[in-house]
């Protein structure tokens, strides 16, 4: 894994200086974007738990906007569903995230953007037989490419992660125990 994230960050140096000028007309300032896609998201659950939970969710659709408040940089946020089934559960669990979020984009070419982005979110979910609903505030980042299909319309793959200290069930905190979503995705975005 640290292979991966070294590959990424030579990656990322070497295309930052030679694009971070670069115009792209979708992502000027005063444009808006709009993205919507599925994703599979991975739950880990490590601490004080009976066992370390790795988890894979299925019907998780994100949605983000952002409004570019200069050439590249977009401030906005999302939000995503998710339906989680545990292993010997009858019954799915649900997720429901939120949260803002900044977005730097890089155009590498005049159809390629490669964008970073970064969030503070509020995750909340409800486990089958949950009397209330637990919630953690939790921070995240990813990024993606996109390739414009049009001026207005691209493609985008991306990853993400989100990281919260703190883990609940049925709004009790369970003392020193982490949670962790790893996220890989497709999607459409709409630049306006």
């Amino acid at each position: 894994m640290k292979k991966f994230f070294i590959v990424i960050g030579v990656f990322v140096l070497c295309i930052v200086p030679s694009n971070l000028f670069a115009e792209n007309e979708a992502t000027d300032q005063g444009s808006f974007e709009f993205g919507l896609g599925p994703i599979l998201g991975i739950q880990l659950y490590k601490g004080n738990l009976e066992a370390t939970e790795f988890t894979v969710g299925s019907g998780l659709t994100r949605f983000n906007f952002g409004y570019f408040i200069a050439n590249n940089l977009s401030i906005g946020g999302y939000l995503y569903f998710n339906s989680i089934k545990y292993e010997g559960d009858t019954e799915s669990s649900t997720e429901f995230g939120i949260g803002p979020a900044l977005s730097f984009y890089v155009p590498m070419t005049d159809r390629f953007l490669f964008n970073l982005y970064g969030s503070y979110e509020l995750i909340s979910w409800e486990l089958p037989g949950d009397i209330d609903r637990s919630s953690v505030m939790a921070f995240g980042g990813g990024g993606a490419i996109t390739y414009l299909i049009t001026n207005n319309l691209g493609i985008f793959g991306g990853f993400g992660i989100s990281y919260s200290p703190n883990y609940k069930i049925e709004g009790i905190e369970v003392a020193d125990t982490s949670y962790t979503q790893i996220i890989v995705g497709l999607g459409f975005t709409v630049y306006i």
